[in-house]
């Protein structure tokens, strides 16, 4: 573990709730309660973490409308970045079919450094009907903070409520200041033009697709 040190103290610079909210005595010094508000203000307070049995969303995009929906290619394989920002469980995928199609392939995705990833996790669902459709983890999944991708990939034209509203620049940043109005950005996510088959376990993009995307929801355990 790293150390750092803070007014000539030396301290560890990984931190767990009981550093932050300490139970104090008699026995402990005011040194030690300088030093441990002094590595609460430099990393900040925890994200308070995902409400158990809610669905989320990438949190940069806009929220769904049953007015908007997406018909998907069947040669059109989605990944939509999600930000996890502190250690936390989920147990399924959701999307939701506005007219059905055939087979759907859900998964989870470890993102390395922008556009690689990494396979976790992935299932097949069917969407011949209309509806809330379930991919369930078998015991869950857990993910450390950190990048991730959530991945679509239909056999047949299907109609998905969808996203249309993202800001792109959270994670690419931008190479100028925008002259235009923020909210017009549409879309962000990578997407590749592959046959339908079951999810690779490596995904490379070099650019991001802008344009309307499914949406996948996880659902925290």
């Amino acid at each position: 573990m790293t150390n750092v040190t803070i007014n000539d103290t030396l301290v560890k610079s990984r931190v767990d709730s009981s550093d932050f909210f300490p139970v104090w005595d008699t026995g402990v010094s005011e040194q030690k309660k300088i030093v441990v508000a002094s590595i609460a203000e430099a990393v900040g307070i925890p994200h308070p973490g995902f409400i158990s049995g809610r669905l989320y969303l990438p949190h940069y995009a806009s929220d769904t409308s049953s007015t908007y929906a997406f018909t998907v290619g069947t040669r059109n394989l989605a990944v939509t970045p999600f930000w996890c920002p502190r250690a936390s469980g989920f147990s399924e995928l959701n999307a939701n079919v506005s007219v059905a199609g055939s087979l759907m392939s859900l998964g989870v995705y470890k993102m390395g450094s922008p556009g690689q990833f990494s396979l976790l996790t992935q299932g097949e669902i069917s969407v011949s009907t209309t509806g809330a459709k379930t991919f369930s983890f078998f015991g869950g999944i857990l993910l450390s903070p950190g990048w991730y991708g959530l991945a679509s990939h239909v056999n047949a034209n299907t109609t998905i409520f969808a996203f249309d509203t993202t800001q792109k620049n959270f994670l690419f940043g931008n190479a100028t200041v925008a002259g235009s109005n923020l909210t017009a950005n549409t879309g962000m996510h990578f997407s590749a033009n592959v046959a339908y088959a079951p999810l690779p376990n490596s995904l490379s993009f070099v650019s991001v697709t802008a344009g309307v995307v499914p949406a996948i929801w996880l659902r925290a355990q």
